[in-house]
């Protein structure tokens, strides 16, 4: 091979080309590839192009150290032609290296300007996107919308942008104009992320169609397959899920994506499997140190494994500490929190609101403004997003703030508002929560509210007795349930939230049963039950983990200041009332076992139920609230690992 080229090749390049060849040489496996180069590289069309197509093959064949080689003797040979420099990016794109690859498109669009291609400016976008510049990414793709009409890289780009930032809305509009205008060649698995985009959007009926579609007609394409996982992922079915992820990354070896391993890492973590999961986020962050998702996932599992401290540590020292993404700033909110420096948080919260219009970032500035804030300083903060949002000009607003505006107003218990902005608003728009927010309309715009006739079914069983996934069969069953939290506007279960939803689960139900039995005169009420033992032990493990107590004594001491906790009093009241204003875990345990069985011993038998979730069943509760058994199995959350959201 190297004596052909060495006829036309310039001395370095030659080299390289002999070095090369030597060493595939010493590989059995690669004696087809060998031949292959040799003939490219007998082209009669000159050595640049034949050596730009023998790197490609040599990218294609997984061997990027010797294309790597390769491409640098192209660009130190021939520095006035693009090949050996984009070769170089291309590279470091195939090694998932953003911050190399950023660099090296960086050169390619300073040395070639007058060449740009849209594919050029479409990596350097998604290398910035990689590495979370998402707002400098944004602006490349929509200069490519503008600038290359007829190409799809700028739309494309845009949806992926979308999906990156969690505004599903906006990633499903961009799929649908992608692939309408360009088919398949807007990208292969351009109807794959569509149907992944569905699914978050809770469409996973629609979503796991297509991916059945797509596994029958492109079998060898992981397209079907990778999408089955994660709807298996969103169906919280985390045994099949791992199962599905295991078969994608044997079934392709040659196309194994970092995210792929590192979804599989999060399953591991919901099976309780923490430390295999952390091993793999660990050895993907080594391999990978600019994957954001790597270090995300880490920084996670540490906040759900009670390492608020390690957490911070790795964030701070990640390369994504001071970037403004919103999944950075989640986490920050996170973290803090679970630290009690909540002072601040609030400074990060106020600092942030003040420099952003960024949708995604001021979702999550929602998302923590109940648990940061109380009273009036709530109302305040939700007052202080909803300026930001109707001051921004024209040209930074877009549909996906609707979702966030109708719940800012849902929040503020101004209905009428409300009820405007979802009925001018097309469903999509209204964002992941749109169902739960059309359903909370319906009511609020029905003819009779607030209607106390209404059926509502309320799970009283203590917090850790299984009231997660008692809420995830209520949800299943088709009921509109509040675990704790209302999901909209994220704060405590309200009064007014007793009829904007259908079941409601959890210690703020606790505290007032008796009240709702004679409220709702059609309602019914689910006691999950768990032995004492088991029950004091998943308490002190939920203890320590999220407020770093050892024993009753110290949570109850803990329990008692409420200005350190989140929710603050709402948190201290509860926690107080039903627990730790009882000498021990124990009397707490009996004084409300007692309590329930004495209030409902009268009481019609039709509107009560007992059961134990760790057995597991749909029976009973479906005779219960009238519902058909579901052909799924009894959703058991959250054993063997504690969430990290601030149930009680």
């Amino acid at each position: 091979m190297h004596t052909k080229a060495g006829t036309t090749a310039r001395p370095k390049l030659n080299a390289a080309l002999c070095d090369i060849s030597a060493r595939l040489a010493r590989d059995p496996a690669c004696q087809r590839l060998v031949q292959q180069l040799d003939s490219v590289l007998g082209s009669k069309d000159g050595i640049l192009p034949a050596a730009a197509q023998l790197g490609r093959l040599l990218v294609d064949a997984g061997l990027l150290d010797e294309a790597d080689w390769l491409y640098r003797a192209l660009a130190e040979q021939f520095p006035d032609s693009p090949p050996g420099f984009v070769g170089m990016a291309q590279v470091a794109v195939k090694r998932w290296d953003w911050g190399e690859a950023l660099v090296q498109w960086q050169s390619v669009l300073a040395r070639f300007g007058a060449r740009q291609q849209a594919f050029w400016l479409a990596s350097f976008a998604t290398a910035l996107m990689e590495l979370g510049r998402f707002d400098e990414a944004e602006n490349v793709f929509r200069d490519l919308l503008r600038d290359f009409a007829d190409d799809p890289h700028g739309v494309v780009g845009l949806a992926r942008l979308s999906m990156s930032r969690g505004l599903w809305v906006d990633a499903l509009a961009f799929w649908d104009q992608a692939i309408d205008k360009f088919g398949q060649q807007a990208a292969p698995d351009g109807e794959a992320s569509r149907a992944a985009v569905l699914s978050q959007l809770d469409r996973l009926d629609d979503a796991e169609s297509i991916f059945h579609r797509l596994l029958d007609d492109s079998p060898t394409q992981p397209g079907g397959f990778v999408g089955l996982a994660q709807i298996a992922m969103r169906r919280r079915e985390w045994e099949m899920a791992l199962n599905r992820w295991d078969d994608v990354i044997a079934r392709f070896p040659d196309s194994r994506h970092p995210n792929w391993i590192l979804t599989r890492a999060h399953v591991l973590l919901e099976l309780s499997r923490t430390d295999e999961a952390e091993s793999v986020f660990r050895q993907t962050i080594q391999r990978y140190p600019d994957s954001l998702n790597a270090h995300l996932g880490l920084i996670r599992l540490l906040i759900l494994t009670g390492k608020p401290d390690l957490a911070l540590t790795e964030l701070q020292s990640s390369p994504f500490g001071s970037c403004k993404i919103a999944a950075v700033i989640e986490k920050k909110f996170e973290i803090l929190t679970m630290l009690r420096r909540l002072d601040e948080a609030r400074a990060e919260f106020q600092q942030t609101l003040s420099q952003t219009d960024d949708a995604s970032i001021l979702n999550v500035l929602f998302t923590h403004t109940a648990p940061l804030y109380s009273g009036w300083r709530r109302t305040d903060a939700f007052l202080g997003l909803l300026n930001k949002i109707e001051t921004l000009p024209p040209e930074s607003k877009s549909l996906h703030f609707s979702g966030l505006h109708a719940r800012i107003f849902l929040a503020l218990h101004d209905y009428d508002k409300f009820l405007s902005v979802v009925a001018q608003t097309n469903e999509h728009y209204l964002g992941e929560h749109w169902r739960g927010l059309l359903s909370v309309a319906s009511k609020l715009s029905g003819p009779i509210f607030p209607d106390y006739q209404a059926p509502k079914i309320f799970g009283l069983g203590l917090s850790r007795t299984g009231t997660t996934s008692l809420a995830a069969a209520l949800s299943a069953l088709g009921f509109h349930t509040i675990h704790w939290l209302n999901p909209f506007t994220r704060e405590v279960m309200h009064p007014d939230d007793l009829h904007l939803f259908d079941a409601f689960t959890d210690t703020p139900v606790c505290m007032n049963f008796e009240t709702y039995y004679f409220m709702f005169p059609n309602s019914k009420f689910i006691y999950t039950v768990r032995s004492f033992e088991s029950w004091r032990k998943s308490m002190d493990k939920y203890y320590s983990i999220h407020h770093g107590v050892r024993n009753f004594g110290e949570a109850k001491a803990a329990m008692a200041q409420s200005e350190n906790l989140p929710y603050g009093a709402e948190f201290s009241n509860i926690n107080l009332s039903m627990y730790f204003n009882h000498k021990s875990y124990e009397d707490a345990y009996n004084a409300y076992d007692q309590r329930v069985r004495n209030f409902f011993r009268d009481k019609p038998k039709d509107r009560f139920l007992e059961c134990d979730v760790a057995a597991g069943g749909w029976d009973e509760l479906c005779k219960l609230v009238g519902k058909e058994r579901p052909p799924v199995p009894f959703p058991w959350l959250n054993q063997g690992r504690e969430k990290a959201e601030p149930t009680v």
